[in-house]
């Protein structure tokens, strides 16, 4: 675990295994707090241009929640909000890439990033049109679920949720 000071209100500290970065933390500001931020975990969808990413995402519907800014040297990013209203994040990457252990079966890595969402179009059309990732859906009990693939890679799944969590808003779900 190492800690940084990147604000006057708060540090980030980043999580590690086997010396592979894997997740961070930032505690909530009196700004966020007052803008009704609760905790919870955030996924980084890493761009080659971050300027450019925010625009496509605005114009396909999604809310800037916070413009893009420098995080140290480390890189720069942006919050979003999908079409459907699941908040996440765009990462320009400068000294920090991202996860460094992003790998199936590793204990205590990242292994699945999921949608859960009401508006399963939208949210589909929007991840789709704005990271070029390419569905495949299945037929399950609970209804349909969408596999997203980058590159051929299995990147993240997406599910549309029932009447029964009507209260919960869209959102992203990290799997350890």
């Amino acid at each position: 675990l190492t800690e940084e000071q990147i604000s006057d209100d708060g540090s980030y500290s980043m999580f590690a295994v086997n010396s592979a970065w894997v997740g961070g933390g930032l505690e909530i500001s009196k700004e966020m707090k007052k803008q009704g931020v609760q905790s919870c975990w955030s996924n980084y969808i890493s761009v080659s241009n971050l300027e450019e990413y925010t625009k496509k995402a605005e114009k396909l519907g999604a809310k800037i929640i916070k413009a893009p800014f420098e995080v140290s040297d480390a890189g720069k990013t942006a919050v979003l909000s999908d079409p459907a209203g699941a908040i996440f994040n765009l990462w320009q990457p400068l000294k920090q890439q991202g996860f460094g252990a992003f790998t199936y079966g590793v204990h205590g890595t990242p292994a699945w990033f999921e949608l859960s969402t009401h508006d399963e179009e939208v949210s589909g059309k929007f991840y789709c049109s704005l990271f070029s990732w390419l569905p495949e859906s299945m037929k399950m009990e609970t209804g349909n679920y969408t596999i997203y693939k980058l590159n051929g890679r299995e990147i993240a799944g997406m599910f549309k949720m029932g009447a029964e969590m009507k209260d919960i808003p869209s959102n992203w779900l990290v799997y350890f």
